[in-house]
């Protein structure tokens, strides 16, 4: 979402309002929460920024959970939502959530990678799942055929991340952002979405950053 830390345009754009245009949209659904899932901030975690977006939320009708994505600070992000202190571990934002008795993951790739730490914990508590399991993460854990992003802003470890996922078998479908567009693309035996930025579309075709007219996105996800 790349909320700025005051009101304004950025890159022309206005941030603030484009994530409220897509906020009005979901309120239309009978959800069970949403997932913000990583680059609350437009550059550096911009505390502003995450206090306007928890004052926002607060107004919502629907529970939240935040992730962090490289524009992120997890201290940042702690001392302004209600991040319970089990799901960071060594100052990475981690952790399981059971919707429905439907277990659902997330990591943090904050640094453009996604910790071992994180990967042992994940296969770890995976073996101990019975059923299938969703994973959200802010990069994708594959090039995507986008050729902007896949050139410039990569996971940095993909080929250790990909190795350990692919050992995992009750993980199936990965949902992720980072890329600003939408796309559905396929890793071993998983699908990964990328799901649409409310900020701004980046071209998939040009190896240069190109924006791209798009309204606020955002993904509607059912599972059962």
């Amino acid at each position: 979402i790349h909320i700025g830390p005051h009101e304004g345009l950025y890159n022309d754009i206005d941030v603030r309002d484009k994530f409220k245009q897509a906020l009005d949209h979901v309120q239309t659904y009978d959800i069970d929460f949403i997932v913000l899932s990583g680059d609350l901030a437009i550059d550096f975690g911009e505390l502003e920024a995450y206090k306007w977006v928890e004052k926002i939320m607060s107004e919502q009708k629907f529970p939240y959970i935040v992730m962090a994505g490289n524009h992120d600070s997890v201290d940042r992000m702690r001392s302004v939502f209600q991040i319970p202190d089990e799901q960071v571990k060594d100052g990475m934002l981690y952790f399981k959530k059971k919707l429905k008795d439907f277990p659902v993951y997330f990591l943090d790739s904050e640094p453009d990678l996604v910790h071992k730490n994180q990967l042992e914990w994940l296969e770890s508590e995976l073996l101990q799942e019975s059923s299938e399991a969703l994973l959200f993460m802010h990069h994708p854990p594959t090039l995507c055929g986008c050729q902007f992003m896949d050139r410039k802003y990569p996971l940095r470890n993909i080929a250790e991340v990909q190795s350990s996922l692919k050992r995992i078998k009750n993980i199936r479908h990965i949902f992720v952002g980072h890329y600003h567009t939408e796309k559905t693309v396929r890793f071993d035996d998983k699908i990964v979405y990328l799901t649409p930025a409310t900020q701004m579309k980046i071209s998939q075709t040009n190896p240069d950053f190109e924006m791209e007219p798009q309204e606020a996105g955002w993904r509607l996800i059912e599972w059962d």
